[in-house]
Protein backbone atom coordinates (compact mmCIF):
# COMPACT_ATOMS: atom_id res chain seq x y z
CA UNK A 1 0.00 0.00 0.00
CA UNK A 2 1.39 3.52 -0.91
CA UNK A 3 1.90 5.97 1.37
CA UNK A 4 0.20 9.35 1.87
CA UNK A 5 3.01 11.91 1.01
CA UNK A 6 2.55 15.41 3.01
CA UNK A 7 4.69 18.61 2.85
CA UNK A 8 4.42 20.81 6.09
CA UNK A 9 6.84 24.42 5.27
CA UNK A 10 6.78 27.12 8.37
CA UNK A 11 8.34 29.88 8.87
CA UNK A 12 9.69 29.83 12.94
CA UNK A 13 10.02 33.62 13.02
CA UNK A 14 13.50 32.87 14.73
CA UNK A 15 14.76 36.26 13.44
CA UNK A 16 12.11 38.69 15.25
CA UNK A 17 13.46 40.41 18.48
CA UNK A 18 10.49 42.51 18.39
CA UNK A 19 8.35 40.09 18.53
CA UNK A 20 5.76 40.34 21.43
CA UNK A 21 4.31 36.56 20.99
CA UNK A 22 6.11 34.06 22.97
CA UNK A 23 5.96 30.59 21.87
CA UNK A 24 6.51 27.21 24.33
CA UNK A 25 8.22 24.25 22.40
CA UNK A 26 5.71 22.17 23.38
CA UNK A 27 3.26 24.39 21.34
CA UNK A 28 5.68 24.73 18.41
CA UNK A 29 5.84 20.90 17.92
CA UNK A 30 2.31 19.93 18.36
CA UNK A 31 1.57 22.60 15.17
CA UNK A 32 4.49 21.13 13.52
CA UNK A 33 3.08 17.54 13.56
CA UNK A 34 -0.78 17.83 13.64
CA UNK A 35 -1.06 16.81 10.22
CA UNK A 36 1.09 14.09 10.65
CA UNK A 37 3.57 15.60 7.47
CA UNK A 38 6.25 13.42 5.81
CA UNK A 39 8.32 16.57 4.98
CA UNK A 40 8.88 19.38 7.19
CA UNK A 41 10.80 21.99 5.64
CA UNK A 42 11.90 25.18 8.24
CA UNK A 43 12.62 28.76 7.46
CA UNK A 44 14.38 31.06 9.61
CA UNK A 45 15.74 28.09 11.85
CA UNK A 46 18.78 28.66 14.19
CA UNK A 47 19.92 27.54 17.60
CA UNK A 48 18.00 29.64 19.45
CA UNK A 49 15.24 32.60 18.32
CA UNK A 50 16.08 36.14 18.84
CA UNK A 51 13.79 36.61 21.60
CA UNK A 52 15.12 33.07 23.91
CA UNK A 53 11.86 31.81 23.68
CA UNK A 54 12.22 28.85 21.52
CA UNK A 55 15.40 26.55 21.22
CA UNK A 56 16.30 25.27 18.33
CA UNK A 57 18.36 22.22 19.35
CA UNK A 58 15.15 21.67 21.52
CA UNK A 59 12.73 21.46 18.61
CA UNK A 60 15.39 18.89 16.74
CA UNK A 61 15.86 16.64 19.25
CA UNK A 62 12.17 16.61 19.99
CA UNK A 63 11.80 15.93 15.77
CA UNK A 64 14.40 13.05 15.76
CA UNK A 65 12.41 11.28 18.68
CA UNK A 66 9.35 11.31 16.79
CA UNK A 67 11.55 10.04 13.97
CA UNK A 68 12.63 12.59 11.75
CA UNK A 69 15.77 13.55 10.15
CA UNK A 70 17.16 16.49 9.29
CA UNK A 71 18.75 17.85 6.22
CA UNK A 72 21.01 21.11 6.47
CA UNK A 73 22.26 23.59 4.23
CA UNK A 74 25.68 24.04 3.20
CA UNK A 75 26.49 26.66 5.90
CA UNK A 76 25.02 28.10 8.68
CA UNK A 77 24.51 31.62 9.66
CA UNK A 78 25.24 33.80 12.30
CA UNK A 79 21.85 34.71 12.95
CA UNK A 80 18.95 32.43 12.65
CA UNK A 81 17.76 32.40 9.07
CA UNK A 82 18.82 28.83 8.35
CA UNK A 83 16.55 26.12 6.20
CA UNK A 84 15.93 22.60 7.54
CA UNK A 85 13.99 19.80 6.08
CA UNK A 86 13.20 17.21 8.52
CA UNK A 87 11.89 14.32 6.70
CA UNK A 88 10.25 10.40 8.23
CA UNK A 89 13.25 7.89 7.85
CA UNK A 90 11.18 5.28 8.62
CA UNK A 91 8.86 5.83 5.55
CA UNK A 92 11.03 7.59 3.42
CA UNK A 93 14.69 6.98 2.31
CA UNK A 94 17.12 9.80 1.73
CA UNK A 95 19.25 9.35 -1.59
CA UNK A 96 21.33 12.30 -1.88
CA UNK A 97 21.67 16.15 -0.27
CA UNK A 98 21.63 17.98 -3.26
CA UNK A 99 23.83 21.08 -4.14
CA UNK A 100 22.14 25.22 -3.79
CA UNK A 101 20.18 26.20 -6.40
CA UNK A 102 21.14 29.98 -5.77
CA UNK A 103 25.25 30.04 -5.89
CA UNK A 104 25.73 32.74 -5.67
CA UNK A 105 25.11 33.89 -1.76
CA UNK A 106 22.69 33.01 0.74
CA UNK A 107 23.83 29.36 0.97
CA UNK A 108 21.89 29.17 4.63
CA UNK A 109 18.74 29.73 3.11
CA UNK A 110 18.75 26.99 0.98
CA UNK A 111 18.84 22.56 1.06
CA UNK A 112 17.17 19.89 -0.33
CA UNK A 113 17.46 16.64 -1.05
CA UNK A 114 16.38 13.28 -3.52
CA UNK A 115 14.16 11.24 -1.89
CA UNK A 116 12.63 7.77 -2.45
CA UNK A 117 8.87 7.17 -1.23
CA UNK A 118 6.72 4.26 -2.94
CA UNK A 119 8.96 3.12 -5.22
CA UNK A 120 9.71 6.49 -6.95
CA UNK A 121 12.15 9.62 -6.28
CA UNK A 122 11.05 12.89 -5.01
CA UNK A 123 12.82 16.12 -5.12
CA UNK A 124 12.54 18.24 -1.40
CA UNK A 125 14.19 21.60 -1.46
CA UNK A 126 13.48 24.73 0.76
CA UNK A 127 14.75 28.00 -0.64
CA UNK A 128 14.08 31.56 1.12
CA UNK A 129 15.53 34.41 -0.02
CA UNK A 130 15.77 38.21 1.52
CA UNK A 131 13.68 40.76 -0.33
Amino acid sequence: MKKQISILSMNMNFNNPQSKVLRQTDVVINTLLKSKPTFLALQEFGTESTTGDVLGIDVQRRLESKGYSMITPQLEAKYPVNTRIFYKSNEVELISKLNPIYKNGYLNRQCGAKFKINGMELIVYSLHLPL
